[in-house]
């Protein structure tokens, strides 16, 4: 189709109208749109600024609520205030800004009641702090319920943080991808109409005018959005560089560690070359260093302005920037590993918030202006609330730790006011006591003289009838007694007799009931079954003899250690469950909640009293009756074990005849029950030795209620001597054949049975019936081990086992008593290896030999250490197989190791630090004692923890041996393990063998010494002198420290010294350093006796000079064993 020239230009034309429109609009959208992504970029950062702002000013809440708690300052109360104000404003603007934004919405609406909650938990605590004191605080709230507040509200502020964040990133790529669509817009739209425009060149100028003229309007168009552009960059880079700068502020930092941080961020941002943060002083006005970036410091301390001093000091004063440029190369210069830069500007920034807080002087390479001014401006407050935060913080610290040094200072001031009351008070009460005294003295004296010739004459009458009645009372004393001993003798000696045949008869019994040869008819095993039985019960009847004699005789002894109640219970309810079940009677047992959790007491003879009372209530009560323990306290001091039953009940007039040996309600030839009456009668007896009583409440036919009553903690009247442990179990280990076996018994039957289990067991035997023919055997055979009797003739057992122990070739050969005697704890002081207590039965025997077969000297000791610090374990480890090559140590670095370790092998000791990271030292110990570690482990516990008396009490049940970390500790320690060791190897026969140890054991380190005692209160030189002089110290007293240096220089051979702290005139510090300050007495072994009254006491003996310190009040087996460590290391 042919179209005339002026068709064409108007094509043309047209087709260039439509072009520029198409193109016009198109870039018209295309700015809406870039317009809209920006918008939407500049909300986010706004969102993103106001959520940053509220999660600060939430921290302020916390600063100054607890600020205002610590200190009681109003100031912190009205910042709470304003930032609790500033929150909720914070929260409406944010729920504005995120209408559009569904789940930003329901967070924000989720935060404010948790806000609200918080800050309304925060001011409950302020208005109970207005009311009262700090203690009230934390006694009247809950912390952990505010610490779960605090987590949920910082949770939802990070939820929100990283929605904002998703988003931003989101909208920069829609920003972003509307600007590369703008620009392929205006690019494809320009070529296009170039080419229309070549295309109508030739048809009309004016048509190229028009085309120009809509090229420069679509150029101006890209400039414009290029501004936009640029614009929007700039201020995303100044939120951007204001949200990196409070992220990397946030959280509690010291006042160094934030401005260093501020001054990294701030140079890094600005393109700084040098940097230095200056902080204000309030107090001094003083800009004093304290972050630095690339700023080369000179030698000496940091440096400070004041204000008008340099560029730094006049900024703060005219609190407003400064600038400095031309500046000589040499003076400033940055230094790298390519080269050295010099800054042409130095400016100094003041930042001001309510006042001036710090400056910031910047080394540039061009002056600070345009975004880089406007970001300094932006975040230059946020550098001010940090500062002045961290500000706050390092005066709460050190206003908290002033705060405790002065209640230490205060509770000490008390203690010692009190005592010179409670002084004052005593003398003022003896002066008043002394005057009333004197004026009745008075007015009798005028009386008596009266009275006085009357009276001499009654008197002398009354004293020569005394001096009669007091011969008839010795004499009656003395045969009272002379009967006592020749009963208690009878007894023992009967006691002897009877056990020596009933022993075989047990024995025999038993194995013939057992019928291994199976030549035996049932009713003969049965017979011989009733004979072990009958054996049984006779030796039952003899102990309860025993017992009762004991008890009347005051022999009997108790050993006390805390007893759980619920241990209790629970050993009574495995013991009579199944009486119960089989005699179809209920069995309950309860525990009053006010009950105290254990009972300082002896758990035996307790034990052995409840099964007496539950025996008889099982014994008296019928099928479907009812049998109950209660266990409850009666008052603080007090608990009470009821037994009620509801049996045959007890007449009114019989009650107090059941409480008579061999006395029962029913003494009829013809009775029911059986029984010899001696069950009660000895249970009332040990009731009264533990310090309580037991009485019984009945009605005939309707049962009885027995009530025990015992104290919470036993104290004896006189010292009970403890008791000795039993034999540790060993596992059975066959022995080799032509394994010597000497046995000492002079009854032939029971020798014959000892014999046959011996060649049992894979041993050749020797049979003495005599002490000397013992002795001679002995040295002649060298056996593996001996059986010894007590009751020899010729020589006893008791000379011949000091013969053996004194007789180089005899010492190390094991020795197991077997004796009718209960005189353990003497077998075990001489030597003897266990103390087998007659009659025995099989499976006596079979232990026998087992300890026999485990009682050969161990070539090893193995040594479990339970410590988690490397380095203290290796330390250990070294000095231990440095001290003796035969020890093994194995490492625990927590409890969980240290169980398994346990559960695994068998160790000789065990050395426990309390400070581990899975569970406390106590724990561990717990768990050690129920795991049944064997009796002759020796537990030792090294702590460098600060031990109370309630700690010290706790870990005594455990262990005697405590060696608190510091000073030569180590050195102790290895002794402590040293004389552990000894003792193991003296008892097992090989003390021969190891002579390099060398180590005396007991008293015999202390016999002889002498010491010197500095102490200014004279009850404790009197307590400390007598009990050091039962051991066998001479002991030397001063009254002070200066005394106790006289003492020191006139009295030659003191070998010790034990040093108070607190006296007049000297001090237990000074007469330390004094002493040490001479060399002669730089090795004197110094134990420093410490009322521990500051944290650091133990440090400042040591520095002083002490070797070792103790605390008060005095643990004397903790010193005795101290005092033993140190008199052994300077032997």
């Amino acid at each position: 189709m042919n179209f005339l020239p002026a068709n064409k230009t108007l094509l043309g034309f047209s087709l260039s109208i439509v072009l520029i429109l198409f193109v016009g609009i198109t870039s018209y959208l295309t700015i809406l749109r870039y317009d809209d992504n920006a918008g939407w970029v500049n909300h986010t950062h706004e969102v993103i600024s106001n959520i940053n702002e509220l999660d600060r000013r939430i921290t302020e809440t916390e600063a100054t609520g607890r600020a205002y708690l610590l200190s009681g300052d109003d100031r912190f109360l009205v910042l709470f205030n304003d930032a609790a104000v500033h929150i909720e404003f914070l929260q409406d603007r944010f729920r504005e800004m995120t209408m559009d934004n569904f789940y930003q919405t329901r967070r924000i609406d989720s935060l404010r009641p948790l806000l609200a909650e918080r800050i309304g938990f925060i001011r409950k605590r302020i208005q109970i702090r207005q009311a009262g004191t700090l203690a009230d605080v934390l006694a009247q709230t809950d912390m952990h319920y505010g610490l779960a507040l605090q987590a949920a509200v910082d949770v939802l502020i990070t939820e929100m943080r990283e929605d904002e964040e998703l988003l931003l990133t989101e909208r920069n790529k829609k920003m972003d991808a509307s600007k590369l669509g703008a620009l392929l817009t205006d690019v494809g739209g320009t070529l296009v109409g170039l080419a229309v425009a070549l295309a109508l060149l030739w048809y009309i100028m004016r048509t190229f005018a028009e085309r120009e003229r809509v090229r420069a309007s679509l150029q101006e168009s890209n400039e414009s959005l290029e501004k936009v552009s640029e614009e929007n960059q700039r201020r995303n880079w100044l939120l951007t560089g204001a949200s990196d700068l409070n992220t990397r502020l946030r959280g509690e930092m010291s006042l160094a560690a934030l401005a260093q941080e501020a001054i990294s961020e701030l140079c890094t941002r600005v393109g700084a070359q040098l940097g230095a943060l200056y902080v204000m002083n309030e107090e001094t006005k003083i800009l004093q260093l304290a972050g630095s970036f690339a700023y080369p410091l000179p030698p000496g301390p940091a440096p400070e302005f004041a204000l008008r001093e340099g560029l730094v000091g006049q900024a703060a004063f005219e609190n407003r920037p400064l600038s400095v440029d031309g500046l000589l190369k040499d003076r400033f210069r940055v230094r790298t590993g390519l080269g050295d830069l010099a800054p042409r500007f130095i400016e100094a920034w003041p930042v001001d918030h309510e006042g001036i807080t710090a400056v910031v002087e910047l080394g540039l390479e061009e002056p600070l202006a345009g975004s880089r001014e406007e970001y300094f401006r932006l975040i230059s407050k946020d550098i001010a609330v940090a500062i002045q935060m961290a500000v706050s913080r390092t005066r709460l610290n050190e206003l908290n730790d002033r705060l405790q040094r002065q209640a230490e200072e205060l509770q000490l001031q008390q203690e010692e006011l009190q005592a010179t009351n409670e002084e004052l008070t005593r003398q003022s009460e003896q002066l008043q006591a002394s005057e009333e005294e004197l004026r009745v003295q008075q007015e009798e004296l005028m009386q008596a003289n009266l009275q006085l010739e009357e009276k001499a004459q009654q008197l002398k009458e009354n004293v020569e009838a005394l001096e009669i009645a007091r011969r008839e009372i010795m004499n009656k004393a003395e045969e009272v007694e002379r009967n006592s001993r020749y009963k208690t003798e009878f007894l023992a000696n009967m006691s002897h007799e009877l056990r020596t045949p009933l022993n075989s008869i047990l024995i025999l019994a038993k194995l013939l009931s057992e019928n291994k040869d199976t030549n035996l008819t049932d009713k003969q095993v049965e017979y011989a079954g009733v004979i072990h039985k009958s054996g049984q019960d006779l030796l039952t009847l003899i102990n309860d003899v025993l017992d009762l004699s004991k008890i009347e005789a005051g022999k009997a002894t108790v050993s006390l250690a805390p007893v759980p109640v619920t241990q209790l219970r629970t050993d009574m309810v495995s013991v009579f469950r199944e009486v119960a079940e089989a005699g179809q009677i209920q069995f309950t047992t309860d525990i009053d909640p006010l009950c105290p959790k254990e009972i300082y007491t002896d758990k035996d003879r307790l034990e052995q009293i409840l099964r007496n009372l539950l025996s008889n209530a099982f014994k008296f009560t019928h099928e479907g009756g009812t049998v109950r323990l209660h266990i409850a306290a009666v008052n603080p001091q007090t608990v009470a074990f009821r037994v009620t039953d509801s049996g045959i009940g007890i007449p009114e007039g019989q009650q107090e005849v059941i409480f008579e040996a061999f006395r029962q309600a029913d003494g009829s030839t013809n009775r029911k029950y059986g029984g010899t009456g001696l069950g009660l009668s000895i249970s009332r007896q040990l009731a009264a030795m533990l310090g309580g009583s037991l009485d019984v409440e009945s009605v005939a036919g309707k049962g009885s209620t027995f009530s025990l009553l015992l104290p919470v903690v036993f104290t004896p009247k006189l010292e009970d001597s403890g008791t000795i442990p039993d034999p540790p179990a060993v596992g059975e280990e066959p022995l080799l054949a032509g394994k010597v076996l000497l046995i000492v018994e002079d009854d032939p039957v029971f020798s014959n049975i000892l014999r046959d289990f011996a060649r049992d067991k894979g041993y050749e035997t020797v049979l003495a019936s005599r002490g000397d023919t013992a002795l001679q055997y002995a040295k002649a055979y060298l056996p593996t081990a001996i059986l010894l009797d007590i009751q020899l003739p010729v020589v006893d057992g008791w000379t011949v086992l000091k013969r053996l122990k004194a007789d180089a070739a005899t010492r190390s050969i094991p020795v197991h008593v077997i004796s009718g005697f209960d005189d353990r704890a003497r077998g075990i002081e001489m030597g003897a290896i266990s103390f087998i207590h007659k009659p025995l039965g099989k499976d006596d025997l079979d232990g026998v030999f087992s300890a026999i077969s485990a009682s050969g000297p161990s070539t090893v000791k193995k040594v479990l250490i339970v410590e988690d610090d490397a380095v203290q374990w290796e330390y250990l480890d070294r000095i231990l197989r440095e001290k003796e090559r035969d020890i093994t140590c194995v490492h625990a670095a927590d409890g969980g190791q240290a169980l398994q370790r346990v559960g695994e092998d068998i160790f000789d000791c065990i050395i426990v630090d309390l400070t581990l990271p899975d569970m406390s030292g106590f724990t561990l110990l717990e768990h050690l004692e129920n795991s049944g570690l064997p009796s002759k482990t020796k537990i030792i516990v090294h702590t460098g923890k600060d031990l109370d008396k309630e700690d010290a009490l706790r870990l005594r049940r455990f262990t005697n041996t405590i060696v608190l970390k510091g000073g030569r500790s180590h050195e102790r320690l290895l002794d402590e393990v040293a004389l552990f060791l000894h003792k193991v190897e003296e008892k097992n026969g090989d003390a021969l063998s190891r002579p390099h140890w060398n180590i005396p054991s007991g008293d015999d380190v202390l016999k002889g010494k002498k010491a010197l005692l500095v102490d200014d209160d004279m009850r404790n030189v009197f307590a400390l002198s007598a009990t050091l002089q039962e051991h066998g110290l001479e002991v030397v007293v001063a009254g002070d420290g200066r005394e106790g240096l006289d003492r020191l220089a006139d009295q030659p051979g003191i070998q010790i010294v034990l040093m108070d702290i607190m006296m007049p005139e000297m001090d237990g510090y000074e007469a330390m350093r004094h002493i040490r300050s001479d060399k002669a007495l730089m090795g004197l072994p110094i134990i420093a006796l410490t009322a521990k009254a500051m944290k650091d006491d133990r440090e400042k003996c040591i520095a002083a000079g002490a070797s070792d310190y103790i605390t008060k009040p005095v643990d004397i087996d903790q010193l005795l064993s101290l005092m033993r460590v140190w008199l052994y290391n300077s032997l």
